[in-house]
């Protein structure tokens, strides 16, 4: 366990703990994939959260690079995994490091705000500022898993995220539109896709045929079909030329026919009359929260995958 960094002679702690922030880190897992993920045309390994500039390997063979704390890192694993026991290592090096080699290697110096006990230029990686020192928080750098770490079979493809975008128009109506985000799968497939929202109704609206009718739902479902060659990088498009922090996520593309980009897939549903947010000195009290999920079934698949917000 580390001293509390704030405690004791004077914040000095902070300096006796930042050896953590100059050392490299290694975890190891080993695991046992069932049957179905071993007999899959396509098996991807997701990490949704690693902070923050490292290498990934399977069973001594190396599957890609991360440097962004920010996003998800997906990698397809297929000719990497193998029956019975199997070996995953992550290995993260010194953000500190990493962020003064990317520094060192610009054509021109850029500066940065020195804090108190500043770590360094943490404008050259992609990870929160305050890690490299704040006027509020100390300078440890950490590194680490900061969130789960999934295998999943590409087959069918598989809706691993979803944006929400409200339209309010002119009458008090909402739309709302839920664009699915999807891994394809080796092979191009259709099916349906369905956002269902519920919460209450404006209390002017919630009397219908003499009633109190409070929660209501509203849904709409598209037919959608995903097809590998619509796969596209979107991360890499919504920048603005090469991003060197970028997260590898077709590093291992192992011939299953998996692209390593996404497909995006759109549904709107309109809401007649929601409860709007205010700021809490114009309306006092509990916000009103509205549940939105987003369903997709596979043609010809007993399965329905689902995220809810």
């Amino acid at each position: 366990m580390l001293p509390t960094p704030f405690v004791s002679r004077c914040r000095f702690n902070e300096r006796d703990d930042s050896w953590v922030g100059r050392d490299a880190w290694t975890f190891t897992a080993t695991f046992s994939p069932p049957d179905a993920l071993l007999s899959s045309p396509c098996t991807i390994l997701t990490l949704h959260g690693i902070d923050t500039a490292g290498t990934i390997s399977l069973n001594g063979g190396s599957i890609g690079n991360v440097s962004n704390a920010h996003r998800r890192h997906t990698f397809d694993i297929t000719s990497h995994l193998q029956p019975g026991s199997n070996v995953l290592v992550i290995e993260l090096q010194p953000a500190a490091d990493y962020a003064a080699s990317q520094a060192a290697a610009y054509p021109y110096p850029v500066p940065y705000t020195r804090q108190q006990g500043s770590a360094g230029q943490y404008n050259f990686i992609r990870k929160a500022a305050s890690d490299f020192g704040w006027d509020w928080g100390p300078a440890l750098v950490p590194a680490g898993i900061s969130g789960i770490i999934t295998l999943q079979a590409a087959e069918p493809s598989l809706l691993v995220d979803v944006g929400l975008v409200q339209t309010h128009l002119d009458n008090g109506y909402v739309s709302i539109t839920a664009d699915a985000f999807f891994l394809p799968g080796p092979q191009d497939e259709s099916g349906q896709l369905t956002v269902l929202v519920s919460g209450p109704l404006r209390p002017q609206s919630r009397t219908v045929n003499g009633s109190e009718d409070v929660y209501s739902q509203w849904n709409a479902t598209a037919v959608v079909s995903i097809a590998v060659q619509d796969a596209v990088d979107w991360a890499a498009a919504m920048v603005h030329g090469t991003e060197s922090c970028s997260a590898g996520s077709n590093a291992a593309n192992s011939g299953s026919g998996w692209s390593g980009g996404y497909v995006r897939r759109r549904v709107e549903v309109l809401i007649p009359a929601p409860e709007l947010w205010w700021p809490w000195d114009l309306k006092p009290g509990a916000q009103t929260l509205y549940n939105v999920t987003v369903m997709y079934s596979a043609q010809g698949r007993n399965t329905r995958q689902t995220i809810s917000r």
